[in-house]
């Protein structure tokens, strides 16, 4: 069961999507965040469901992960209208629980060991906020690793901030969804989730 668990594990961590604030609604004054930020950690909670119509069965894969990065390091900039990382680097430890189906059929659940270490990288993004409690940047900005290790890029979209004393905390719900057929081998992939991503004013 492992091994064919293994062959979803490149869909089991999909691309970032921003879906929380809505481009729509008046943007006021983008300072509000302003000043300079230690990165404090990067939180996924998701869930993959792939599966895979074969003409003879369906396999589906049903993951879950949920994790704090360790290891943090680097800083943001917020200026107005441009929000800047750099140096960014983490380390990610957990494990995948997931559970195989065969035709509806349940086998037992299995934990699989997802690790990744993120060298340095640097990322930046115009934004706006909107409204009190909201922020839409207008390009990729925060990333979450897939399983190859590199942090995926997110499209432009927006999150939902809190700030607490000198915290910031930027709250984004993702989903993601990809669909191929080759030889009559159909693969759907959809994952669905919420992100956090604390940093500390300095």
């Amino acid at each position: 069961m492992t091994k064919r668990l293994s062959l979803y594990l490149p869909l089991l961590l999909a691309t970032v999507l921003f879906s929380c604030a809505e481009k729509s609604e008046e943007p006021t004054p983008s300072g509000k965040l302003n000043g300079d930020y230690n990165f404090v950690s990067l939180s996924v909670d998701a869930v993959t469901t792939s599966e895979t119509i074969y003409p003879d069965e369906t396999l589906k894969v049903v993951a879950e992960v949920v994790y704090t990065t360790k290891d943090n390091t680097g800083t943001y900039k917020f200026d107005g209208g441009k929000a800047i990382g750099s140096n960014l680097s983490y380390r990610v430890d957990t494990t995948l629980k997931t559970i195989l189906y065969t035709d509806g059929v349940a086998e037992d659940p299995v934990e699989i060991p997802f690790a990744a270490t993120i060298p340095a990288y640097s990322a930046a993004a115009p934004y706006k906020i909107i409204g009190e409690d909201s922020i839409h940047f207008e390009a990729g900005f925060i990333s979450a690793p897939m399983n190859s290790g590199m942090p995926s890029s997110s499209a432009g979209g927006g999150a939902k901030f809190y700030i607490s004393g000198n915290t910031l905390t930027l709250l984004t719900k993702f989903s993601a969804s990809t669909s191929t057929s080759q030889m009559g081998i159909t693969t759907r992939s959809t994952t669905h989730g919420t992100m956090s991503v604390v940093m500390r004013k300095r």
